[in-house]
């Protein structure tokens, strides 16, 4: 899941958290270390679980309209297309996708407000607009719509940033690869591949896995610039001056 490229990025900041807090022993940056790495895949599941809850937003409303005093023709006979889409009902009927969310305390039960303000936006767009006119119905072009969702709707939500920053510290600056992720997924389940938790290091995705690990170089990494703080601080603050 995790490339080098992030991971470097991630041994910075708990380097940046040593030189504020030059009491932290290796043990405690390591952990902080594996915290933050982890923290991405929790973000990952986080952001994959709102495909269920979109999708019962849309047939809530459906519901709702059909219910009405004097509906229109439109509201007795919905565009059913996304409310069965087949994405969802994987996600849900996962129990592996289920378990890992409840053990880790992932849901967006609280944040019905943004589900609803997503929904709304999404509904307006001209991708999801052409999705529903196309009568025919398929795995791969539900597992597409919500690719652009992850692609359009939440990068540059606030609304979304704040939820985030309010359930980790660790999730800030990481939404955008966990998108990437999420999308990956959707390309796995439209090839028909069930879902799986992607293991936290991309070389433990590797056939065959190259001689050093990901796990084993973000480490040495963060125990080189440890032990090597006091000599290369200077240096690095002299350039930057």
């Amino acid at each position: 899941m995790l490339n080098r490229r992030i991971l470097r990025v991630k041994a910075f900041k708990v380097m940046y958290s040593f030189a504020e807090n030059p009491s932290m022993t290796l043990a405690e940056a390591e952990s902080q270390l594996e915290a933050s790495c982890e923290a991405v895949r929790s973000l990952y599941l986080f952001m994959l679980s709102i495909i269920p809850c979109l999708t019962k937003e849309a047939a809530q409303r459906i519901e709702s309209a059909k219910g009405k005093f004097n509906p229109t023709a439109e509201e007795r006979n919905p565009n059913m297309k996304f409310v069965e889409n087949a994405v969802a009902p994987l996600l849900e009927g996962d129990p592996d996708f289920v378990k890992i969310l409840s053990r880790r305390k992932l849901s967006w039960e609280q944040y019905d407000a943004f589900i609803r303000s997503t929904y709304e936006s999404i509904s307006q767009k001209e991708y999801f607009k052409a999705y529903l006119e196309d009568p025919t119905h398929s795995l791969a072009k539900d597992a597409a719509l919500f690719i652009k969702v992850f692609e359009e709707e939440f990068v540059d939500s606030e609304a979304l940033a704040e939820i985030l920053e309010d359930l980790s510290i660790w999730w800030t600056d990481d939404l955008a690869y966990a998108l990437t992720v999420c999308c990956d997924t959707m390309k796995s389940l439209s090839k028909g591949i069930r879902w799986e938790l992607p293991p936290l290091y991309r070389s433990d995705m590797l056939t065959p896995r190259p001689a050093e690990s990901d796990k084993a170089f973000v480490t040495k990494l963060l125990r080189t610039s440890y032990s090597c703080y006091d000599k290369y601080f200077p240096l690095v603050a002299s350039s930057t001056d």
